[in-house]
C-alpha cells in the first residue's frame, strides 16, 4: 500500500518502519501507539509512556494467542508475557472470549511490571531507524539505541522523525506534524500497519486461514 505523500514529512522513511523485522514487536508497538493516540484524540502535548504502549500491545495480542493459539515467532516473548498476565488474573479471566478491548486494557494496566516493559528494550529505537539510516551505517549494534535517541532529540524539529524520547527514555514524544498526518490519514495508516502484521503472522503460522479475522 502506498502511503499518502507529504511535502513536510519523510513518508518514505515511515513506509520502511517494518523493514528487517524478526518478531511481532514492531507491528504491535506501532499499532499500540496508534491506539494510544486515538484515546488522546491525537493530542501529543504530553509524552506517551512506553508502559502504556505495552498495555496496548498485550491487549491486542491477547485474543490471537488465547483464542486462536497463534504463534508470534521464535524470538518473540509476547506469549511469555501473556501467560504471566493470565497467571496473575483470578479464575483465568484473561481467557474469556468475549472480553472487550477496553476491559482487557483495564486488566492489563495494573499488571504491567518492569520485566514486561523489557519487551521494549530495542523496538522503540529500531522502529524509527529508517529516519537515520545514513548516520547509522557504521554504528555498532550495541550503540544503535543511544545513537537513535540522541539523533531523534537533536533533529526533532529539523528532520522530524515520527517521535523522540524523553531524557530517561521511558516515554516518547510524537512529533505534532506526524500526529496531524496520522490523524488525517488514519484509516489508511491503520490498514497499512494491520496488513503488514497480518503478513508477518501468516508467515509465522503457515496453513492458518482467515488470519486477518483472527487478528482484527
Amino acid at each position: 500500500m502506498r502511503l499518502s505523500p507529504s511535502e513536510a514529512l519523510n513518508t518514505e522513511a515511515l513506509s520502511r518502519l517494518f523493514d528487517h523485522t524478526t518478531n511481532s514487536y514492531k507491528y504491535l508497538f506501532f499499532l499500540g501507539l496508534i491506539d494510544r493516540l486515538h484515546q488522546r484524540q491525537f493530542d501529543v502535548s504530553m509524552p506517551i509512556l512506553l508502559k502504556d504502549v505495552v498495555v496496548e500491545m498485550l491487549a491486542r495480542a491477547w485474543r490471537p494467542y488465547f483464542i486462536y493459539q497463534l504463534k508470534f515467532g521464535v524470538q518473540d516473548r509476547i506469549v511469555e508475557k501473556l501467560k504471566e498476565l493470565d497467571d496473575a488474573l483470578p479464575k483465568s479471566l484473561f481467557r474469556v472470549s468475549d472480553v472487550s478491548r477496553s476491559d482487557l486494557r483495564g486488566m492489563v494496566q495494573g499488571r504491567v511490571v518492569d520485566s514486561t516493559v523489557e519487551l521494549l528494550r530495542y523496538v522503540p529505537f529500531r522502529l524509527i531507524r529508517p529516519f537515520f539510516d545514513d548516520e547509522l551505517v557504521r554504528v555498532k549494534d550495541a550503540q544503535v539505541n543511544q545513537k537513535i535517541l540522541v539523533l531523534s532529540q537533536d533533529e526533532f524539529e529539523t528532520r522530524k522523525p515520527l517521535y523522540t524520547f524523553t531524557d530517561d527514555a521511558q516515554a516518547i514524544i510524537v512529533h505534532p506534524d506526524w500526529a496531524t498526518y496520522l490523524q488525517e490519514n488514519d484509516a489508511q495508516i491503520q490498514d497499512w500497519a494491520f496488513d503488514a502484521w497480518v503478513d508477518y503472522m501468516e508467515r509465522s503460522n503457515p496453513g492458518v486461514d482467515q488470519m486477518a479475522e483472527k487478528l482484527r
